[in-house]
């Protein structure tokens, strides 16, 4: 749960670390629930409308919208994520730009999986 805690609160901290355990739940946890909402809400719509026989466009678009909205919401926090993880394996953050180039998306998942560099906040805080 901190995992998720500090994906949310710490998307506006960027001198702090994302250890690769925060990074990959809170990434994952996070697309998981949004994933989830989305299939959920296709098929409430579709089960009212099946139920109710009602022509359900206006509720789809809203929905629709809700999910872009949150999706937006969320993917700011990812992009903040995403730079704090590869400035902490030592990647100069430019390097999520690659993310742009069709098929080239699997580097930046094995940059995400590379070992913190240098101290991390623990080892500060055990040598004061």
């Amino acid at each position: 749960m901190n995992s998720l805690k500090s994906f949310w609160v710490g998307f506006k901290d960027f001198k702090g670390q994302t250890s690769r355990k925060d990074f990959w739940i809170g990434n994952i946890g996070n697309a998981a629930f949004l994933f989830g909402l989305y299939y959920g809400l296709s098929y409430l719509i579709d089960y009212v409308g099946w139920y109710f026989y009602v022509d359900l466009n206006l509720i789809d678009t809203l929905i629709w919208g809700l999910y872009w909205l949150l999706f937006t919401l969320y993917f700011i926090p990812a992009l903040c994520s995403c730079l704090r993880r590869l400035r902490d394996a030592g990647f100069s953050p430019w390097v999520i730009l690659i993310g742009l180039i069709p098929m080239m998306r699997i580097v930046l998942l094995i940059l995400y999986c590379f070992k913190t560099k240098g101290s991390t906040v623990n080892d500060q805080l055990t040598s004061v």
